[in-house]
């Protein structure tokens, strides 16, 4: 399972929904003021993105777009590349 941080989750499961994929979970409060949802490809295929310094993996913090865990398994990669191609829209820090 991927976790990836968000600065704005309720846009980032908007534009994944808008891509293709569909969520799971989410978002929903985690604790501390975080949020988490649950995102998965248009072949089912699930990632984790959150919102807030609740989550604290490996002590990134709230850097929007940071890949802090990582792990996919997708039984047809040529099938969702267009999912994974699609811009990523960060705020005006990075």
């Amino acid at each position: 399972m991927s976790y990836i941080s968000s600065d704005d989750i309720t846009a980032t499961v908007a534009e994944a929904e808008n891509c293709g994929g569909k969520v799971g979970i989410g978002p929903i409060p985690y604790g501390g003021g975080t949020q988490i949802a649950l995102i998965c490809d248009p072949l089912g295929a699930g990632f984790t993105v959150y919102q807030g310094s609740g989550f604290g993996l490996r002590g990134t913090g709230t850097v929007s777009g940071t890949l802090t865990s990582n792990g996919l398994y997708d039984s047809d990669v040529s099938a969702v590349i267009d999912f994974y191609r699609a811009p990523v829209r960060l705020d005006d820090h990075h």
